[in-house]
């Protein structure tokens, strides 16, 4: 048996000082009887009998009071399987990992902070589909499309630079594994959200937009990284920056965000375009998610516990009737003594 609202229970420890006012008000009654009446007057005029009930009816109060607190805890046992719809939208990120995303001029590094803030959004998500497609020269689907976000989670997480021989950077890859990875639902709402610094060496990408139109897929564009250029830093096992990443001249590569391809993409799919390091990314990412239309996705099996508030709280209206019935016997027999 598990409770619904269990902090309701503390109120349980209120009955204590509850039931030491009770005898302390029916003492100081008898008491106050007593001073006024002789023994035998005391017995005849029934107040003895009176003090007793007014024992049961303060002990019983005490026990209605607990069986409605315990009614509000919502207390549930016994176990029944439900089938859900789940509706939401398919929410695809597409993360560069290109050795460029190892920058810093954002803190930690570029990749970092991506995934930083795809878990963020992810934590304010509930039953939307979620993908993740990887890519710098090639593109991979990391993880499909799921509801089980903690595994997708996961997939975020063990996220890392793509290796040498798959350096570069080729958007127009990554949206056409995406859009294969997100064209097989017929989900109306299609969201995909492009990560990356948009130094795209292939020029591929503008092929693709068509079909994107077509499968009515809106493009959250976010720019990682600065304007300006900057060195991409190459570590050894210790963490420590051993040097500069270099090009076959020997130079020092400067990376810097190219934003001019990224307000393109999103504006031939109607999407926005947001810089990283703009406080409003994630609040205005959410609000687009919900502003997209959701459609049932599948059913979804629960485990739900049965509610059981119902047995505590007819037994303490029984209880409270029976209490009603005692105070009225009380008052007409009273009244025959007299």
């Amino acid at each position: 048996m598990d409770f619904s609202r269990p902090w309701v229970l503390y109120f349980l420890l209120g009955l204590v000082p509850f039931l030491f006012l009770v005898f302390w008000a029916i003492s100081r009654s008898r008491a106050g009887r007593r001073q006024f009446l002789g023994d035998r007057a005391y017995l005849v005029l029934g107040s003895r009998r009176s003090h007793d009930l007014d024992v049961v009816k303060g002990v019983l109060m005490a026990v209605i009071l607990s069986l409605l607190l315990f009614a509000l805890a919502g207390p549930r046992w016994g176990e029944v399987y439900e089938e859900d719809d789940v509706k939401g939208v398919q929410l695809m990120f597409l993360l560069d990992t290109s050795a460029s995303m190892l920058a810093e001029d954002v803190k930690p590094n570029r990749l970092s902070m991506a995934k930083a803030i795809i878990s963020s959004v992810l934590s304010h998500l509930r039953s939307d589909m979620v993908a993740l497609v990887t890519f710098a020269g090639r593109a991979y689907v990391q993880c499909p499309l799921t509801l089980d976000h903690e595994a997708f989670a996961m997939f975020v997480e063990a996220t890392e630079i793509s290796p040498e021989m798959e350096q570069g950077t080729d958007l127009g890859a990554a949206l056409t594994v995406a859009q294969e990875a997100i064209s097989k639902s017929s989900v109306a709402g299609r969201l995909m959200v492009l990560m990356t610094d948009g130094e795209d060496h292939e020029l591929q990408w503008e092929k693709v937009l068509g079909n994107l139109k077509k499968l009515n897929v809106t493009l959250f564009v976010i720019g990682v990284g600065a304007l300006e250029g900057v060195p991409i830093p190459q570590r050894n096992e210790k963490g420590e920056v051993t040097g500069w990443k270099n090009d076959r001249q020997g130079q020092i590569v400067k990376t810097r965000l190219d934003e001019a391809t990224l307000v393109r993409l999103a504006q031939e799919t109607k999407g926005r375009y947001l810089r990283l390091d703009d406080a409003t990314t994630i609040p205005q990412l959410l609000e687009v998610v919900k502003g997209l239309e959701r459609r049932i996705l599948g059913q979804q099996v629960n485990l739900r516990r049965i509610p059981r508030f119902q047995y505590p709280l007819a037994l303490a209206i029984l209880l409270l009737m029976m209490e009603m019935l005692l105070t009225r016997r009380k008052i007409q027999w009273r009244k025959k003594m007299r």
